[in-house]
């Protein structure tokens, strides 16, 4: 936990981050004065009077919301939660690949094998550390119809997996 929160004290630039769930890695982010900007997706929501978290209807933004608002390389550096972003990854890699200019941090990583066929699919380089993955994006090479295709493979994939799991019970 402690180095992840230095992770977050290293940021700087403009930062989008992906599924904080910690009040502590807010903070950090909070205190941390390298950060122009920082973005929270799909991130808690805390009241900052009673410490609770709030019941409030999150609002949806599609990819062509943020595309349009942070622009091709917008942003500096993209931190992820990954397990909550596995429920989005198919359609939301090829984004945030197009969005970031230098690095993406990923936490909480569970199935590192599968994640580095993901991201080296963009030839980007990973140095995986021990506890988070650091992943080079300045090199990455995006095609739509490969992005296409991909997306056409990952739901094939998630469907055999669901079938087999449906077998194997």
């Amino acid at each position: 936990m402690q180095k992840i929160n230095k992770l977050f004290s290293l940021l700087e630039g403009r930062v989008l981050c992906f599924g904080i769930q910690r009040e502590e890695e807010l903070k950090s982010i909070e205190k941390n004065d390298k950060i122009k900007e920082c973005f929270l997706l799909n991130s808690i929501d805390l009241d900052t009077k009673n410490q609770k978290k709030r019941k409030k209807r999150a609002r949806t933004t599609t990819s062509k919301q943020l595309l349009k608002k942070l622009g091709k390389k917008g942003i500096d550096v993209l931190v992820i939660h990954e397990e909550e972003f596995q429920s989005y990854e198919k359609k939301l890699l090829p984004l945030f690949i197009k969005l970031t200019r230098f690095k993406i941090y990923l936490y909480h990583v569970t199935d590192f094998e599968k994640l580095e066929k993901k991201y080296k699919r963009y030839h980007t380089t990973i140095y995986p550390q021990k506890e988070y993955v650091e992943v080079d994006v300045q090199k990455a090479k995006q095609n739509f119809f490969r992005d296409k295709w991909y997306f056409f493979i990952d739901s094939c994939m998630d469907f055999f997996d669901m079938v087999s799991d449906i077998l194997s019970s």
